[in-house]
């Protein structure tokens, strides 16, 4: 139950290179009523 905000600061915490691209939308499989207590999966691209 991890919200969004909390992945991507840890993420610029310890990979300061990468950068989100885009949230990936969950399959109906896993929805929720509540996206922030879904699953999430971040597409993230390293700068050069």
């Amino acid at each position: 139950e991890l919200p969004c905000q909390f992945l991507h600061a840890a993420v610029q915490e310890n990979a300061p290179g990468l950068h989100i691209v885009q949230r990936q939308p969950n399959p109906p499989a896993v929805a929720d009523v509540d996206e922030e207590r879904s699953l999430k999966v971040l597409l993230y691209r390293q700068q050069p």
